[in-house]
């Protein structure tokens, strides 16, 4: 017979032994790599095109880079980025219409490209084929009616070096996109000479900081921001507005504007007041302890969107709201607007 002390002990070592084994076991299984938990490229591209799709604008960057006197040639130029999945079946099961014009003015068309996104295996990312679209102006309007597109051929596409593809790789919750090797362009420089492409652009769900820029053959940049700083174009949402003008025991009401949050603009030509502007903006200032906000302003004639050395006569009159706000508005004397997200 086993004295009950005796049990107790083998019962003790045999407790001990079991947890033994079962940390040998952890030790000697096969630990996980990286790769069996993250997503599979598949996941990456449907979230790379979910991020890319919107509109985008980098108002907010250029407005304090001239109000705070960055050196000129230092300053980005407002380019506003519209990015929309089309239905272009000769051209891939992924394709993005890419428009984009300068200064906040669509008649100033920057680019207009079509983009086309597969997962490549062999690299571990997504890859980005980027089609120019010859004689682009054939296309103005697209963005209201995007049946134009369907003229378009891969035949006539423009297209560059296969080195001159770019690749999305996930980072967390962000893309780093860069080019997929050395890519020599000539097409970058008025002179025509070659420049060595360099890509380093961040993709979230919120923005998409562009940088490219580029060198040339004795080393010199020939091409982008001097200072490599990125353009920060920040995804936009939609809003409607309307302007009400009381005047003389007369009412005027301006309905159906459409606007966006990252600078977006609206005119009107009262009876009364003349021409009469707002503008709406997330308003993210350079200095701390500010908080960010919506910001809708009224612009009359002469007026000017000044937040820093405001005692000046032309200074608009603006209103705040939370920074995720999805309404706002605005009174001064005889004037009343507002906005609501779409």
């Amino acid at each position: 017979m086993i004295a009950i002390d005796d049990a107790k002990n083998l019962a003790a070592i045999s407790l001990f032994n079991i947890i033994c084994l079962a940390f040998l076991a952890l030790l000697v299984s096969p630990a996980k790599t990286a790769d069996t938990t993250k997503p599979p490229l598949e996941n990456d591209l449907s979230l790379a095109i979910s991020y890319m799709q919107g509109r985008f604008d980098n108002y907010e960057q250029v407005y304090w880079e001239r109000a705070l006197n960055t050196p000129k040639h230092l300053q980005h130029r407002q380019i506003s980025s519209v990015y929309i999945k089309v239905d272009l079946p000769d051209f891939g099961d992924n394709v993005i219409y890419a428009d984009k014009y300068w200064d906040g003015d669509p008649s100033r068309t920057a680019y207009r490209n079509l983009y086309v996104l597969k997962p490549d295996a062999n690299l571990d990312a997504v890859r980005l084929r980027l089609l120019t679209i010859p004689n682009p102006e054939r296309l103005d309007g697209a963005l209201e009616n995007l049946s134009l597109l369907k003229q378009l051929t891969p035949e006539e596409m423009i297209e560059m070096d296969l080195d001159c593809d770019t690749v999305f790789r996930r980072w967390g919750d962000d893309f780093r996109i860069n080019m997929i090797g050395e890519c020599w362009l000539n097409t970058v420089h008025p002179s025509n000479k070659p420049v060595s492409i360099i890509v380093e652009t961040i993709l979230d769900a919120d923005d998409f900081w562009v940088l490219s820029y580029g060198y040339g053959v004795d080393g010199s940049q020939m091409y982008g921001p001097l200072d490599l700083i990125p353009s920060k174009e920040v995804k936009a949402r939609p809003f409607t507005c309307a302007i009400n003008i009381a005047s003389n025991g007369k009412l005027e009401s301006y309905i159906d504007l459409s606007l966006h949050d990252q600078g977006g603009i609206a005119q009107i030509n009262s009876e009364s007041e003349g021409v009469i502007s707002i503008r709406l903006r997330q308003l993210v200032w350079p200095i701390i302890n500010q908080t960010p906000a919506l910001a809708l302003f009224i612009l009359r004639q002469g007026h000017e969107e000044i937040l820093i050395n405001r005692g000046a006569l032309e200074s608009a009159p603006y209103a705040t709201a939370p920074r995720d706000a999805t309404r706002i508005e605005l009174s001064i004397p005889g004037i009343r607007a507002s906005c609501a997200m779409n």
